[in-house]
């Protein structure tokens, strides 16, 4: 009238939803409405994962199949669990198939996670730690973050990530559900975040702007994000020093960068930005910018830049070369036809050659244009 089992097992090259380890060793013990995880220890390109721990108080006596759902609806309803996982060593690659903003990034994280409560209401404490970390050219020295999960929220006590002596940090707190079994669940209600970064690499640009191919310098970030995770409210500003940067498919380089921005939720104002052209020959370019992006949900909406360009330089090399002087207006607000207090910046195409051979484009200063005379009435 009392059963119980045991199972000690060995396998090569387990795998399981499209997921696969070198190794895997599992010493496991159960009774009615309870298993025990005695060891459970998987390896994997040099790194471990062990994992310890005990469920009691599932609704069925057991389960209803071996297979990996039918198990985990088995322990889904539990009354209790407690447990522990540990990792040393993981290759950060094989995270990117489970955690899609894990793709592309490269080096050896470790941590633990500890779980109490149950499966249906877990209550988890966390730390994990990466040295080193990369992304492309981008090299953290380390990054390290811990916190824990309860009563519904989850809360980043510190990520941390530390290169060439300088420190960044990210705090906050933010309300999921989690459940076994269950897809994360993001209610309506209030969250908060604080970002600092202080002398932070501009080489992290191209990790959120795609349209930026390299990036260089030094930049300064304050931000606080709140609202909720539909309706985010972020507040906070950005300088950047020294830069040097390169747009996505273009050959133009912009160096001596100095920019400072305000952020909002609904819009990104660039208060100013200043940079210069190194050229092969003659005196360098000048861009001069201000400007303003609307964002709906922090996406993009539109924007509308007006620079001033002095002796700069576009090349697309064996197609084109051109020389710009003048005011100009990018944008993706439409022109009213109705309001049209002065005209914009229209180029007179006075086309000329500059020494370097490129067609030099000079644009007219934007005037208004003169009134127009009364008609007369017929008599």
């Amino acid at each position: 009238g009392d059963p119980r089992w045991a199972l000690n097992a060995r396998a090569r090259r387990p795998g399981a939803g499209g997921h696969h380890a070198d190794s895997l060793a599992l010493d496991l013990a159960g009774a009615p409405s309870r298993l025990e995880v005695r060891d459970a220890r998987a390896m994997l390109d040099g790194g471990t994962l062990t994992a310890s721990g005990e469920v009691t108080g599932t609704a069925a006596p057991w389960p209803d199949t071996l297979t990996g759902a039918g198990l985990t609806r088995w322990v889904a309803d539990a009354s209790r669990w407690i447990g522990s996982v540990k990792a040393h060593r993981l290759p950060v690659e094989g995270l990117g198939v489970m955690i899609p903003a894990a793709r592309g990034w490269k080096g050896r994280a470790g941590g633990g996670l500890e779980s109490a409560g149950r499966p249906g209401a877990p209550e988890l404490v966390w730390r994990v730690e990466a040295q080193p970390l990369s992304w492309g050219d981008y090299r953290l020295d380390e990054a390290s973050a811990n916190g824990r999960y309860l009563e519904g929220r989850l809360e980043v006590s510190q990520l941390r990530m530390n290169r060439s002596g300088v420190a960044s940090s990210i705090t906050g707190s933010m309300p999921v559900r989690l459940a076994l079994g269950q897809p994360p669940d993001l209610p309506e209600q209030p969250m908060d975040w604080r970002v600092d970064l202080p002398d932070a690499d501009l080489a992290l640009l191209p990790l959120f702007v795609p349209q930026i191919g390299e990036a260089a310098g030094r930049f300064d970030l304050e931000a606080r994000l709140a609202g909720t995770a539909r309706h985010p409210k972020l507040a906070g500003t950005a300088r950047i020093r020294d830069g040097r940067v390169r747009l996505a498919g273009r050959d133009e380089v912009l160096e001596a960068l100095t920019a400072d921005l305000t952020l909002t939720d609904a819009l990104i104002t660039l208060n100013s930005l200043t940079a210069r052209q190194r050229k092969r020959q003659g005196a360098p370019g000048r861009v001069d910018a201000r400007g303003t992006v609307d964002l709906t949900g922090l996406a993009l909406k539109g924007y509308r830049f007006d620079l001033r360009l002095d002796d700069f330089t576009a090349v697309e090399a064996g197609v084109y070369g051109a020389v710009f002087d003048g005011t100009f207006t990018v944008t993706t607000r439409p022109v009213r036809p109705a309001a049209r207090p002065r005209r914009v910046a229209r180029a007179d195409r006075a086309r000329r050659r500059d020494p370097s051979g490129a067609r030099r484009t000079t644009a007219a200063p934007q005037t208004t244009p003169p009134p127009r005379a009364p008609k007369r009435r017929r008599p």
